[in-house]
């Protein structure tokens, strides 16, 4: 009943709701979009008109840099102008000792001083005026002093400080102006605390003023001097650029509306005594006053090429309480400004329209809420009611990726750091839309306002006025005990954690009921994004100065720091030596896998390169074949006798399909594979089948057997053979095909599992290869998969495989070095098949044992890499799975059982032995594995816990891995968006890899451990074939269609993965809430959730249940 209720809710209530949302979300994202699109063409106009006539301000500004300003310093016609630096008790101090004297401190008030003061501009003409409401007298106090000290240089210099603060920011410059010396001042120019303009900038911004008295403000660019300074900083940057170089360069060049930004910026006096002067009624009362005087008619510029230096907020505090100013004050702004805008007469409606439309509307409101709403609110909301809701692609990627890449455009060196940039934002817009909404509804906190701190202590401000007193023991006294006793403390924020939590439990949600859209993988990582904050890994860490030293003063004999000091010792002793021993091994083995592939790269752009000039010589060969010999032979009946050897077992796969309700047609895997096998262009006297079906199912073996007589019937030379048992597994049942009496004349073996279907002409192009060249043992092609684009696991085995083939075994057969055969999709010459030893059982890899065997025999190998066989990629991770510990485990197993043969070899070189045992056996099927899984799912992890006392090189950590993992996907392009998920699955799949190595090279109890890689498929469908077989049609019906009733899917949980998702994700918490310098969590928290993914079944097709 409760089911049935919340069917009828959802149904009836939260869906419609969540579609609404949805279609809302729609159309303010498009409003959005136009309105980049509109700022990105603007600005390209401007662009070209500017690549052939310089701008109009440009010009004004160079005739009166040229004329006015000359003029107005022969004649001492320069205007008064009036300097204006706000501050509220600026605390961030740089000291530094010199030769044990006293320390210097460049204190932000006296960089901003300096930069004032330095202002070329006749100093009759200057006036300064420090407006400081600070608060702490001590910070009263060093200001002061620095101004006396300017002032006694000569400087006109004003100390002014209010007893309250009322108004804060725009109370203090209204004030500034009523000041009987500030009277005169014709403009007035307006830095806050941490910005410093170069000497020429008021000759660059008043001649602007002077030459058009319409004009009311000069906006000058900002440069951001601490950038670099963290991950914070560098995504700030990436937003106020955006802001600065299209949206005030395109309100300038239009002569639209743009906003003064509150500092940088030179204002006519009578502009601002004519829109009616300060007012705080607003906590942007910089936008207020610019929206006031630009409805009485006057015009603003804005000069891009004009920067002033200043600081970016390097705390997430800082920079919340800035945000939360910002996007609450032009909220709360049009609130109270519609009814003026809407009454002025002296403004065009298309002016009003811009201003009420994109200005307030479209980036100061919509922007915020249909961020927040739709990727943390409505996205997760459709996961947890099972996407009944529908999300147009366009609304979730096409428009946000547009957006996005614009928005980022203008800070290239930053372009890497788009998907931080993307998730930082998405979780600053719950505080923006917070804000917005108070601002729109005038609630508490819509008149707040904190200043935007500056990273600092406390304490060294006690310093630095002890250094103003001329007290050098006190300073260092203090400064000493604030070295000794200064820690460091990350910030927890509560609606941070709350929100990845929330998006968190929809990721599992979605990935472990659905996740055929793939939410998960954004909510994922959303949350990861938000926790990162939530712990304060975003920005810089306050520093926080211990009341004493009680931690460090503690009872050494209490039984916790007897404990520590324990662990530290065998921390230092043996943990950290331990690992700092298993990074330099590692280093090693990236080493020696990366000089292997830089080698093997080598090699490929040599022989393209010699391809474009000549023919490769196998091709010369195959051509020559084809002309002349394959002409002879079909003219004299000379072809040779070829043995096709098909090895099944229990091949399930059936596709089935009704048409026009007649019988179902079913298309099973074992058919494809045979009737590709008989279409072969070839003599059918000189052509023999052998099905070798090893089929435990009776239903299996009979279909097999049934399609093998229907060929039969046509003519065909097949035969189907069964055995008894399944010693030896696929090695043992072709070596009994071969020992058939029909197979002894054959003089050639061609080889194809179930489910590879060779083209016609495969024959003909293989078989001249090892008629024209007596010395070459096999032919082998190369695979081509039908089911690459199934899902995600089959696209990431394409990217392995596909370097597999058109890397190593290309490079293989032009060195004439060993390559491994690949068990399928080749000829034999049954000669060197027999001279080897024939086939054996003692490995899982039968193919490579008997390859390495004809090698140290002297027989050679050619890859045709132009020729390729059709066949099927396991679908699901078990089979995959499987499949992989059998490659893994079998080539170390073999090294271990080949090597002594290897060395005893009398006809093969020394250096083709190097090349078997280093490259082809120890770098590709141990190192490449082993290196993975222990660097980095082990020794990364451990350094973490392990407060990062063990060095780890950027080159083994970062260089080495970027240059082979792009070598590795180089083959494939169409998946290079894919990279990163190749990456973290080949990292969770080296886990199953390693223990399969280990377990071969030891010869474990699993080391020959044979299972078959199952085919996607319901074992339900047989009967429902078999029945079709024998002319039962209402059985096949009914069987079908019970099938199609019960068949469900279900999703395989792997305790394995989900126990090193685990772990990763509990050493990237540790990470995050300790430590975090480095940024390892980033990287632990993507690999812990793609062993989540992989373990919750989401890797690959689900199987049937």
């Amino acid at each position: 009943m409760m089911r049935a209720a919340w069917r009828a809710v959802r149904l009836s209530v939260v869906v419609p709701t969540l579609q609404l949302a949805v279609y809302v979300c729609a159309a303010m994202s498009l409003m959005l979009f136009l309105e980049r699109l509109y700022l990105a063409a603007v600005v390209a106009g401007l662009w070209l008109h500017r690549r052939r006539k310089r701008s109009r301000h440009q010009r004004v500004q160079d005739d009166a840099n040229d004329d006015d300003l000359e003029a107005a310093e022969d004649h001492c016609t320069c205007p008064m102008v009036l300097i204006q630096i706000p501050m509220f008790n600026e605390r961030q101090y740089h000291i530094c000792f010199h030769d044990n004297k006293m320390p210097s401190h460049a204190q932000v008030y006296r960089l901003s001083i300096g930069a004032a003061c330095g202002l070329s501009w006749p100093s009759d003409r200057l006036v300064i005026q420090v407006l400081d409401d600070s608060t702490d007298p001590v910070i009263r106090e060093l200001v002061e002093v620095e101004c006396a000290r300017w002032a006694g240089k000569g400087v006109r210099i004003r100390y002014e400080n209010r007893s309250n603060h009322n108004g804060y920011k725009a109370g203090a410059m209204r004030e500034g102006l009523r000041k009987p010396y500030a009277r005169d001042c014709e403009f007035v120019a307006i830095f806050d605390a941490d910005f410093q303009p170069d000497s020429d900038f008021l000759r660059r911004t008043v001649p602007l003023l002077q030459c058009d008295p319409g004009v009311a403000l000069v906006q000058a660019r900002w440069r951001f001097v601490n950038a670099d300074d963290c991950l914070l900083t560098r995504i700030q940057e990436m937003s106020p650029n955006y802001h600065f170089a299209v949206e005030q360069d395109v309100g300038s060049a239009c002569h639209a509306f743009f906003g003064f930004n509150g500092t940088a910026g030179v204002w006519r006096v009578a502009a601002l005594a004519d829109a009616g002067g300060w007012k705080e009624h607003t906590t942007v009362e910089d936008m207020d006053l610019a929206v006031r005087a630009s409805l009485r008619g006057w015009r603003f510029v804005y000069m891009g090429d004009l920067d002033v230096r200043n600081e970016l907020p390097s705390t997430f505090r800082a920079y919340r309480y800035q945000q939360h100013r910002w996007s609450c004050g032009p909220a709360n702004l049009l609130r109270k400004v519609l009814p003026e805008i809407l009454r002025s007469e002296r403004v065009l409606p298309w002016k009003k329209l811009h201003l009420i439309n994109t200005f307030f509307f479209v980036r100061k409101v919509m922007a915020h809420l249909v961020t927040f709403l739709f990727y943390c609110v409505v996205i997760p909301a459709c996961v947890l009611v099972q996407r009944d809701v529908r999300l147009p692609k366009y609304v979730a990627m096409y428009v946000p990726a547009v957006i996005t890449l614009l928005n980022a455009a203008c800070t290239p060196r930053s372009w890497h750091l788009l998907i931080f940039w993307i998730l930082f934002e998405n979780v600053m817009s719950m505080h923006r839309s917070k804000a917005t909404v108070i601002g729109l509804l005038e609630a508490s906190r819509a008149n707040e306002w904190v200043v935007t701190d500056k990273l600092g202590s406390g304490k060294v401000a006690t310093v630095a006025a002890a250094v103003v007193r001329k007290k050098k023991e006190q300073a260092q006294q203090v400064l000493q005990s604030s070295r000794c006793q200064c820690g460091t403390r990350r910030e927890v924020h509560v609606l941070e954690l709350a929100m990845g939590t929330c998006l968190l439990c929809c990721a599992l949600y979605d990935m472990a009921f659905f996740g055929g859209d793939h939410f998960y993988m954004y909510l994922l990582l959303q949350s990861a994004a938000a926790f990162m904050v939530g712990f304060g890994y975003r920005g810089m860490r306050r520093l926080r100065f211990a009341a004493g030293a009680a931690a460090a003063g503690s009872d050494p004999a209490t039984s916790s720091s007897m404990m520590r000091a324990a662990w530290r010792v065998v921390r230092l002793s043996v943990v950290v030596p331990t690992l700092q021993l298993a990074v330099y091994v590692c280093a090693a083995m990236s080493l020696m896998l990366f000089l292997e592939r830089l080698y093997l790269a080598a090699v490929v752009a040599g022989l393209w390169v010699h391809r474009r000039r000549k023919r490769s010589r196998h091709q010369r060969v195959q051509d020559d074949a084809n002309d002349d010999d394959l002409e002879a032979a079909e003219d004299h009946c000379t072809c040779p006798m070829v043995l096709i050897q098909i090895p099944m077992f229990n091949e399930r796969q059936y596709h089935i399909c009704f048409h026009d309700n007649k019988m179902p047609s079913h298309a099973q895997v074992y058919r494809l594979s045979i009737r590709a096998a008989c279409g072969l262009s070839w003599p059918s006297d000189r052509l023999v089948i052998q099905v070798l079906d090893d089929s435990m199912d009776p239903v299996i073996r009979e279909l097999v057997e049934v399609e093998c007589a229907r060929w039969a019937g046509k003519g065909v030379r097949i035969r189907c053979e069964n055995r008894s048992n399944r010693n030896g597994y696929k090695a043992g049942a072709m070596r009994e095909g071969l020992r058939k009496p029909y197979a002894r004349d054959c003089e050639f073996v061609a080889i194809f599992d179930a489910d590879f279907q060779p083209d016609s002409d495969f024959l003909h192009r293989t078989v001249p290869l090892l008629q024209c060249d007596p010395g070459v043992a096999l032919v082998q092609a190369r695979w081509r998969f039908v089911n690459a684009d199934d899902c995600l696991l089959t696209r990431i085995q394409e990217m392995s495989l596909n370097y597999h083939f058109a890397v190593e075994q290309e490079v293989g057969s032009a060195c004439h070095a060993f390559f491994g055969f690949n068990g399928t999709a080749r000829v034999w010459r049954v000669a060197a098949l027999a001279d080897a030893g024939g086939w054996k059982e003692r490995t899982t890899v039968e193919d490579m044992d008997l390859a390495v065997r004809d090698s140290l025999r002297g027989w050679r190998f050619v890859y045709m890499g132009d020729l390729d066989v059709r066949n099927e990629l396991p679908s699901t991770f078990r089979a995959y799975r499987y499949q992989q510990h059998r490659w893994s485990c079998g080539p170390a197993n073999l090294l271990r059982k080949v090597l002594p043969e290897i060395v005893r070899s009398e006809r093969v070189s020394p250096w083709k032995e190097l090349h078997l045992i280093y490259a082809f056996f120890f770098v590709r099927k141990v190192v490449a594995h082993l290196v993975t899984f222990l660097f980095y799912c082990v020794v990364i992890p451990a350094c973490v816990l392990v407060q990062r006392d063990v060095r780890l090189p950027k080159y083994v950590a970062m260089y080495v891995p970027a240059v082979i993992t792009l070598l590795n996907t180089a083959c494939t392009p169409r998946s290079w968006h894919l990279l990163i998920f190749w990456i973290l699955f080949e990292n969770v799949m080296s886990m199953h890899r390693s223990k399969a190595t280990v377990i071969g090279l030891l010869e474990a109890s699993r080391a020959n451990e044979w299972v078959v890689t199952d085919k996607l498929g319901s074992g339900k469908v047989a009967p429902a074939a078999a029945a079709v077989v024998r002319k039962k049609k209402e059985q096949a019906q009914q069987v079908l269609q019970s099938s199609r009733c019960q068949c469900g899917t279900r999703r395989e949980v792997h305790v394995l993965e989900l126990a090193m998702g685990t772990c990763l994700l509990c050493c990237a918490l540790y990470d995050m809430a300790f430590f975090g310098g480095d940024h390892f969590y980033m990287y632990l928290l993507l690999q812990s959730a793609a062993a989540f993914m992989v373990g919750f079944g989401y890797v690959g097709s689900s199987a049937p249940s």
